[in-house]
């Protein structure tokens, strides 16, 4: 943590870099995820991608130049998050970058078990179960944004707070 404390304080950073040393030397939070409908659906996409990883890997793994690192990727991706996801979001925040190779392997899928539904009984389930997740997913994420009257995102940005300027930049 020295290492990348330094590197956060040449980089202006130096108050992410003494909150994650407290965190680390206190060893709480109060940002833990619950475990609900998204954390459900963030679970069941990277199970989805694991388990269909090598049929997948036989139908578009030499179609798909990058391939395998996409699939790597979202592996990590879904190790790392679950890893940090309730110790803070300074943490969730480097994981995120990874989140994009898992849309583009659960979009694969989504294409790989709508065009293999009709083989058999069994693989219909399956590609309906998987779309359910991905509907339940969507669903729950416009939800989540769309103004509740109560707190429903993990972590904020700065183009996420109300904007207490006006159009001069002064309050």
């Amino acid at each position: 943590m020295n290492y990348v404390g330094s590197f956060a304080e040449a980089s202006g950073y130096e108050n992410y870099s003494d909150f994650a040393m407290q965190l680390i030397k206190e060893g709480e939070t109060k940002e833990a995820l619950s475990f609900g409908p998204i954390m459900l659906s963030f679970l069941l996409i990277p199970i989805f991608i694991i388990w269909f990883g090598p049929a997948l890997k036989r139908e578009f793994g030499d179609k798909i130049p990058y391939f395998d690192l996409w699939y790597n990727f979202a592996f990590l991706y879904a190790c790392l998050y679950f890893l940090v996801c309730n110790i803070s979001h300074l943490f969730i925040r480097p994981v995120m970058y990874l989140s994009l190779f898992q849309m583009v392997m659960a979009s694969i899928l989504l294409y790989y078990v709508v065009k293999h539904k009709k083989e058999s009984a069994h693989s219909q389930v399956l590609a309906y179960a998987f779309m359910l997740i991905i509907l339940s997913t969507t669903v729950w994420q416009i939800i989540k944004v769309t103004g509740t009257k109560y707190e429903t995102t993990t972590y904020k940005a700065f183009f996420m707070h109300k904007n207490e300027y006006n159009e001069w930049g002064l309050r």
